[in-house]
């Protein structure tokens, strides 16, 4: 489960990043 939050999280940082 915390790998799952970790993926999201770093998507949801790539889109903020963009």
């Amino acid at each position: 489960m915390a790998e799952e939050y970790h993926r999201e999280s770093m998507l949801v940082e790539w889109e903020q990043v963009k």
